[in-house]
């Protein structure tokens, strides 16, 4: 079983204050020593390890699929045996799963996770019971104006966008990391039409996608397996799009309903007819006034 060790002294260069230690199945060399990131050190403390303890291989495999782990002078490449099947997400306990989604996207935005195995633990958490899937999705929607109702609700409607409300959830994250660093030019195709706290409501006609400069750059690169078990239609051309709208415009309609019932059925009667709406952050906006419109 690994070990989880504290460096003694300081750490120095690459070498991080915690390690693991994992022995190997045929030498040389006996052990293999692994660096960690400081999001794999978090999980492993939330565990209530401590120097010196042992822990399950799959939590550890767990830890190096999802690019948490490195070596130092080594090209190492696992040869895992039967430790293989050990490492699939079904055999970390669910809140585990929820922890370690959590500790990854604490450090890096979503564009820059590449591992198949965050695609793995996200689907265990869909699949798993709903307070650690609803956990997840609060820790997900965090930095974002939706709350985890709209994400959820929209994966079991009968003729579903998406079937994963954790996707939904990742997709939101995605769009409000990418849109904190770009500004959107409001106009003929998106529209402000209220706000809420520090957000904007727009409302977006399709060819924005296409004509507004920095929304064309939106855009996620997902393994396709992933993209199979979520999306219906699987990998089709702007579904990053009609995910965002639709957890978007629900978002929006759920606002006004809880202002008032009558704002909201007045909302809701109207988007039959206009376009979807998205949720922005009103500082990107390149005309930061919004005129003619409400408050939630």
């Amino acid at each position: 079983m690994p070990k989880f060790w504290k460096r003694q002294g300081t750490s120095d260069g690459d070498r991080s204050p915690w390690f693991v230690k994992i022995k190997n199945r045929s030498p040389p060399p006996p052990a293999h020593t692994f660096q960690l990131e400081p999001a794999a050190i978090r999980v492993l403390q939330g565990m209530g390890l401590e120097s010196g303890d042992a822990f399950e291989a799959s939590q550890f495999w767990t830890l190096h699929d999802l690019g948490l782990t490195y070596t130092l002078g080594e090209d190492y490449a696992p040869e895992r045996g039967t430790e293989l099947s050990e490492a699939d997400a079904e055999n970390i306990p669910p809140e585990q799963r929820a922890t370690f989604i959590k500790e990854l996207l604490e450090d890096y935005e979503v564009a820059e996770i590449q591992s198949d195995g965050f695609y793995r633990l996200l689907l265990s958490v869909e699949q798993g019971p709903r307070d650690v899937r609803f956990d997840a999705l609060e820790q997900i929607l965090s930095v974002t104006p939706i709350h985890a109702g709209p994400a959820d609700g929209l994966a079991s409607d009968p003729d579903p966008v998406y079937t994963s409300s954790v996707f939904g959830a990742l997709v939101c994250r995605a769009f409000s990391e990418f849109i904190e660093q770009r500004t959107v030019a409001t106009g003929q195709y998106c529209e402000p039409i209220g706000h809420r706290d520090e957000y904007a409501y727009l409302v977006i006609e399709d060819l924005a996608w296409d004509l507004v400069p920095d929304l064309i750059e939106f855009f996620l690169d997902i393994p396709e397996f992933f993209l199979d078990e979520v999306l219906p239609d699987g990998d089709t051309p702007g579904w990053e799009k009609a995910v965002l709208e639709e957890i978007h415009t629900s978002q929006f309609l759920g606002d006004g309903l809880r202002t008032s019932d009558t704002i909201g059925k007045i909302l809701f009667d109207g988007l039959n007819e206009l376009q979807s709406v998205i949720i922005v952050p009103q500082k990107v906006l390149t005309d930061s006034e919004i005129k003619h419109t409400f408050t939630f």
